[in-house]
């Protein structure tokens, strides 16, 4: 049975297939997919954190960071980007009008960048960043999102990201999902 099994170094200098440099490399643009929808190749975006201000329950001074970066090997720029809340016992509502965005992390922030729209859909609590021009790959990017307050009930509130290249009807990509915790500092009778 071992004899059987080549490893894949071996077989691709068998059969000629070794790779060869490229003189040339892709651009976004000139990257066409057979069914004509954009996605993520090479190296994906990835959520590197979600982040409180205040975890202090019913809170009307939290600020929540959500932080993203876009390697520098990926290949498509990154236009759009989903959260949305997928537990905790009451909905957080997000003021869309405060949402912003800019280059780095909550203690290191860079040059805003400028969002073109930003919706939140009530029904399945959903909020989506629209970017004003596309995110270039090897930037670290984080959404500052305003709460009207913090949830009245502690707990963990859980958040599932997604985010979407540039490009009409781009297929997205899940990236996982954050957690945020608040506590009761004291109880109201």
């Amino acid at each position: 049975m071992r004899n059987l099994s080549c490893t894949v170094l071996t077989c691709t200098l068998l059969t000629g297939m070794a790779a060869m440099p490229s003189t040339t490399l892709a651009q976004p643009s000139d990257i066409q997919f057979p069914d004509n929808i954009p996605r993520f190749i090479g190296s994906p975006p990835s959520l590197d954190s979600l982040q409180t201000t205040n975890s202090d329950a019913y809170s009307r001074y939290a600020k929540y960071y959500l932080t993203l970066t876009h390697p520098d090997t990926a290949e498509i720029p990154l236009q759009r980007v989903t959260i949305q809340q997928r537990g905790g016992t009451e909905w957080i509502n997000l003021q869309e009008e405060e949402t912003t965005a800019f280059v780095g992390t909550r203690r290191n922030q860079g040059e805003i960048i400028p969002i073109a729209e930003v919706h939140q859909n009530r029904d399945n609590q959903t909020l989506e960043v629209i970017f004003a021009r596309p995110i270039s790959p090897g930037t670290t990017v984080s959404i500052k999102l305003h709460p009207l307050h913090n949830p009245r009930w502690s707990g963990a509130y859980t958040f599932g990201i997604t985010v979407f290249p540039a490009g009409e009807q781009a297929q997205g990509l899940y990236l996982g999902s954050r957690r945020l915790h608040f506590y009761e500092r004291f109880r109201r009778f």
